[in-house]
């Protein structure tokens, strides 16, 4: 995800002109997205799901949430929500382990009451 968010802010980092046009800058970051729909996400909820599958607990380590969880969902949220646009929230979803794991950690009620204040 970090080049499709970086090429808006700083296009310098990835070898572009400093000045390059907001027309470029999305242009860009919308191929770079394709492809991290097409392609990239689909590879590692793969393996994703093969991780949760090789776990047997619904987590990633263990039988209760770690950090891994957190950071995992933490991904997961941001495709789920539609927080990056052109990455279909139905991604998150392609996989029932994975979309199990997600709907898992939202129901852990200091997730949940996380995200019903905001």
């Amino acid at each position: 995800l970090g080049p499709s968010f970086i090429i808006s802010g700083n296009p310098k980092a990835l070898g572009h002109e400093a000045d390059l046009p907001e027309e470029d800058r999305k242009s860009i970051q919308a191929k770079l997205r394709a492809g991290l729909a097409a392609d990239d996400i689909p590879r590692f909820l793969g393996y994703y799901e093969a991780k949760l599958a090789k776990s047997g607990t619904g987590f990633f380590v263990g039988a209760k949430p770690t950090i891994a969880d957190c950071d995992v969902f933490a991904t997961l949220r941001m495709v789920k929500t539609g927080f990056v646009d052109g990455l279909p929230p139905a991604l998150v979803d392609s996989k029932p382990l994975v979309a199990a794991f997600y709907q898992r950690m939202m129901d852990l009620p200091a997730v949940r009451e996380h995200y019903a204040a905001k």
